[in-house]
């Protein structure tokens, strides 16, 4: 399952793909409820100035303990950096393969009737 995280500093960017995910400090308020750990999304927005991360888990590493569940579905999840860490493999997508990306999400979606 490729997942993704959002960097707005290419450093932070770089020193994840290196080096790995890190818990931020404390916990961080998140659409009504304080959660610890990396925020993840299953689909990679484009916003300025965002480096984007696609964290690719495999099967065998279960995230549902982690999902954010809206309006019963799962888009989002709260995983701990150790957890991330220990199974997933992490790249930095180029500007092309976010598109690439975000169009076959779209189709998706509005093959669904999202």
């Amino acid at each position: 399952m490729a997942i993704y995280y959002y960097a707005t500093d290419p450093d932070a960017a770089d020193r994840i793909v290196r080096e790995g995910f890190r818990d931020p400090a404390g916990a961080q308020w998140f659409e009504g409820a304080w959660l610890s750990g990396v925020i993840l999304c299953d689909w990679p927005r484009r916003a300025l100035g965002d480096h984007v991360l696609q964290v690719e888990v495999p099967a065998s590493c279960d995230l549902s303990a982690y999902a954010i569940v809206e309006a019963g579905s799962v888009s989002e999840w709260c995983v701990p950096a150790a957890r991330l860490n220990a199974c997933a493999a992490v790249r930095l997508l180029t500007s092309d393969e976010i598109d690439e990306v975000l169009t076959r999400w779209s189709f998706v979606r509005r093959s669904r009737g999202s």
